[in-house]
């Protein structure tokens, strides 16, 4: 529905005619779309796997996930304030997911 208010909202702007569409950003866009589909899909798949409360928790850990892989990608340096709020949604994660002191990575 989006992309058809979206498309609607271009054609009737005119902008359709001025813009420059290059192949790079083209594919990039496809796979953004791709991986937001396939991200959703996994999210309901992990519905039936484990309860919500865990599933939506990890789920919300993908940015965390996106901070640590752009550092390393862009070799962009972490401050004191990203790597102790990294640590903390980790710890958080963990406690919300079951993982308690008892429980060995064998049993996981």
């Amino acid at each position: 529905c989006a992309s058809l208010f979206l498309g609607v909202c271009w054609f009737g702007s005119g902008r359709y005619r001025t813009e420059q569409w290059n192949r790079r950003e083209v594919l990039q866009t496809l796979a953004c779309g791709f991986f937001l589909v396939l991200n959703w899909v996994f999210l309901f798949k992990s519905f039936e796997e484990t309860s919500v409360t865990i599933a939506i928790s990890v789920y919300h850990l993908a940015p965390v996930l996106v901070l640590l892989l752009g550092s390393l990608i862009y070799r962009e340096k972490l401050h004191i304030v990203s790597v102790t709020s990294i640590v903390i949604c980790f710890l958080g994660t963990a406690l919300i997911s079951g993982i308690n002191g008892n429980t060995s990575f064998s049993q996981l």
